[in-house]
């Protein structure tokens, strides 16, 4: 083999092995794009729900037994 189709030969090996790095990094970027959204759409789910009890914390607050008794945790 002549030097100048080596040098093509690993051109074009270093061509393919760039275009798949660039493949990955895409797929990559549009799996970060989809994780984020996930978090975001949980974040607002966790806002919700915590919000939701602190709702009906103070809704059932004026109905909390105030006399101190205390039941078994288990019957």
């Amino acid at each position: 083999m002549n030097n100048s189709l080596i040098y093509v030969l690993g051109s074009n090996v270093l061509e393919g092995i760039g275009n798949r790095i660039n493949e990955l990094n895409q797929k990559l970027i549009a799996n970060s794009s989809k994780f984020d959204q996930q978090m975001q759409k949980l974040y607002s789910k966790i806002d919700r729900l915590s919000s939701n009890v602190n709702i009906n914390t103070h809704a059932l607050e004026p109905y909390i037994d105030k006399s101190g008794e205390r039941f078994q945790d288990k019957l």
